[in-house]
């Protein structure tokens, strides 16, 4: 774990979910993170928390895959009058997010797909239910499944940001690819687990306190864009709740997440040079 503190900037960096966890588990057992009682919106309690980073939530993981197959469903219904170009030539994003193999067979051999950025911020403001970031989560594990099943390298990152009184904190937590921890991605990305319980106790961590009530626990911010993606690379940021394009009604049903997600590969296959917000 690397902290660093500068002109009222914070940054947090985790080398992957679990040193995520064990930070956060090292406040005391007393700290208002650990003890508030209101399951529901936290997503369940401290050591429920710590039990699923590391050792995963079967039945919940398959509830959510379980949504997954709706969207995978829905994405595999055909378009009346389609006509499909079984060389490759037409590039279809039902087949890209169903993981079509014909469609990505026009790479020469030895060629390797591009790199794909998809970066997340978790920041959900308060009045975010729990079954919008699970909606939210499942679709963007979809987006990541399906690409990297697709044979692209898939760069993803977990992060937030958050305004705490004057300063700034950046939270970056570093996950394996090639081949992506579903799993875990899951759980940091779908489930209100990740912010509501162990990340409101890594703050309580960082300023040594007991209840970060003076500052609410912050507001959610963006990350700079131009920190974390290369100039004219092209990829997908998921922006926190705060966000002037966020929107609940594109998570409210798996049904929706489909439908927006599809909307961003749309944008995403469009230009070769452009960061799809969503």
């Amino acid at each position: 774990m690397q902290l660093e503190k500068s002109n009222r900037k914070i940054s947090v960096k985790f080398e992957n979910s679990l040193e995520f966890a064990e930070y956060a588990n090292a406040v005391p057992a007393n700290n208002w993170s650990k003890i508030r009682d209101d399951y529901s919106w936290c997503g369940g309690s401290f050591e429920d928390a710590m039990e699923q980073v590391k050792h995963g939530n079967p039945n919940r993981v398959k509830k959510l895959f379980d949504g997954l197959n709706v969207i995978e469903a829905l994405i595999n219904e055909e378009k009346v009058g389609e006509i499909r170009d079984v060389t490759g030539e037409y590039f279809d994003v039902a087949d890209f997010l169903s993981g079509e193999p014909e469609v990505f067979r026009r790479d020469e051999i030895g060629q390797q797909k591009p790199v794909v950025p998809v970066y997340v911020n978790f920041g959900m403001l308060g009045d975010i239910s729990p079954d919008i970031i699970e909606n939210r989560g499942c679709a963007i594990v979809a987006l990541v499944d399906e690409l990297q099943s697709s044979g692209f390298i898939v760069d993803l990152r977990i992060v937030k940001g958050t305004q705490y009184g004057y300063d700034r904190v950046y939270t970056d937590i570093k996950v394996m690819t090639n081949p992506v921890d579903l799993d875990e991605i899951a759980f940091l990305v779908a489930n209100p687990l990740t912010q509501r319980r162990l990340w409101f106790a890594c703050l309580e961590h960082i300023y040594e306190v007991s209840n970060c009530s003076d500052h609410g626990y912050g507001s959610s911010i963006e990350y700079d864009l131009n920190d974390i993606f290369e100039s004219g690379l092209s990829g997908f940021y998921f922006t926190s709740s705060s966000h002037r394009i966020f929107s609940e009604s594109n998570y409210i049903t798996l049904e929706a997440a489909k439908a927006h997600i599809l909307g961003m590969v749309e944008q995403f296959k469009s230009s070769a040079s452009q960061i799809i917000l969503g």
